[in-house]
């Protein structure tokens, strides 16, 4: 086992921000949503702190970048990640992408909320953004 982690922590928190920072910059598909779909990589990923680096790429103003990082937050989701994932403010903000006139956005953000949330859920960062801005949880609309 000792011979599957080339990596320390740190280089491999690295090597994901880099990833991160690759997926929000290029004009080329990611890796990181297809690397996720691996049952050893998504491993790599959630142990490496990866989420709210993906989390982060919801309020990119890039269409492509933001469907990846929900499909990859749909990849990443394990019993153990699915709280961190579903947090209240990812969940406000898939509410929003719901609404939104972009139709592969709004398709699976709807997704995104009847495959991996409650109802409860749901229903709690409704109510919570009632009445808030566009921009509300900091995580923006990206421009239709």
């Amino acid at each position: 086992m000792a011979g599957k982690n080339r990596f320390s922590v740190s280089d491999r928190f690295e090597y994901l921000q880099g990833l991160v920072t690759e997926f929000q910059d290029t004009d080329s598909d990611g890796g990181l949503c297809n690397l996720s779909m691996e049952l050893e990589s998504r491993d790599q990923i959630l142990q490496s702190g990866g989420v709210p680096l993906v989390i982060s790429c919801l309020s990119s103003s890039r269409d492509e970048t933001v469907l990846s990082a929900i499909t990859t937050l749909m990849n990443l989701i394990t019993a153990s990640s699915r709280s961190e994932i579903t947090d209240s403010a990812v969940v406000q903000c898939m509410l929003r992408f719901s609404h939104t006139q972009n139709p592969r956005l709004r398709n699976l953000a709807c997704v995104f909320l009847q495959e991996h949330c409650t109802q409860k859920q749901v229903d709690t960062a409704r109510h919570a953004l009632q009445g808030q801005s566009q921009s509300a949880v900091g995580i923006p609309l990206p421009k239709d």
